[in-house]
């Protein structure tokens, strides 16, 4: 196992579920607060990408950030049910929105004049027209999946299976075509994906049936290609400039593989500080985040603050 390099380690509010987004135009680290910290408290940290300082933060109003864009010089933060377009720089909010959008929008995708939103489990997506502050749903299929390939929206019915484009304009799929059910995937040259396990739940105790990741990696556009990784994955990223794809372990302590785009050929496992996970992968900015629990304060059995140590890791 080879240990990725450390650049720099900063502590951060809540215990897990942390937002993320790297950009390298900006210099930035943008992290939205985890669990565990008091609603109230709940904050957007702008760090340093060279050093993890806080340059900015702001206060979000009560809901935790789900998710992260920037698109045409606007950062967009997706929060419970709230949608804020922000200065990168400053975090100045320039507009936000209230009503009528997709609820706990873990995944956000720029779509030309379009916002695409959409949760890890409700069927539909939602098309947003920031100009008219409206959102037009599209049925997709359970755990949806949403990227931007080859200048158009892509959606994937992770449970059943079924890519498609998304035609923005005119709130439809096109352009279907089959696939196994996918649990993760990622875009950049190509769309590539772990295929999803067997459905998991329906019961008592877990009444929402859905799938996790296999340890299959497939590419899904071009030349067709499966590869077989030493364990399931729960997260992947593209890293075309490196050709390769990123795939975190969904073994305890989530080692990074590298499997190489042009051959299949599993390079690695690459490994965080020990107790650390990798939350992020951003080959743009070449870097990987990870994060630790560092302090919970428990009162009477309940979990009342937490922090984190987030560890800024340097891709190979």
């Amino acid at each position: 196992m080879t240990d990725l390099h450390e650049l720099w380690r900063t502590e951060i509010p809540g215990d897990a579920d942390h937002a993320f987004l790297a950009d390298q135009a900006t210099s930035s680290v943008y992290v939205g607060d985890g669990w565990s910290v008091p609603f109230s408290a709940l904050r957007l940290h702008r760090l340093d990408l060279t050093t993890g300082r806080q340059i900015v933060a702001i206060r979000t109003r009560h809901q935790q950030v789900k998710s992260l864009l920037i698109s045409r010089g606007n950062l967009y933060a997706a929060t419970d049910s709230r949608l804020f377009e922000l200065d990168p720089t400053t975090l100045e909010v320039r507009r936000q929105w209230d009503r009528g959008l997709v609820a706990y929008a873990t995944q956000l995708v720029a779509d030309g004049d379009w916002l695409v939103m959409a949760n890890w489990l409700r069927p539909s997506v939602g098309i947003f027209d920031p100009e008219a502050g409206r959102t037009h749903r599209v049925n997709v299929g359970k755990q949806p999946i949403i990227l931007f390939h080859d200048g158009r929206a892509k959606t994937i019915s992770g449970f059943d299976g079924g890519l498609a484009t998304l035609d923005s304009g005119r709130a439809r799929l096109i352009d279907r075509t089959h696939t196994p059910p996918i649990a993760h995937a990622a875009a950049g040259a190509d769309i590539w994906a772990v295929a999803a396990g067997p459905p998991r739940g329906g019961e008592r105790h877990q009444p929402v049936r859905t799938r996790a990741g296999s340890n299959v990696l497939l590419r899904l556009t071009g030349e067709p290609t499966e590869t077989r990784l030493a364990g399931d994955v729960s997260y992947i990223a593209c890293d075309d400039q490196r050709q390769v794809v990123w795939c975190r372990s969904a073994e305890l302590g989530g080692e990074l593989w590298a499997a190489a785009q042009h051959t299949g050929k599993v390079v690695g496992p690459y490994t965080a500080p020990r107790g650390f996970l990798i939350q992020h992968v951003s080959p743009a900015a070449g870097i990987a985040l990870a994060t630790a629990v560092a302090r919970r304060d428990v009162i009477g059995g309940t979990v009342r603050s937490a922090t984190a140590t987030c560890v800024c890791l340097a891709l190979p």
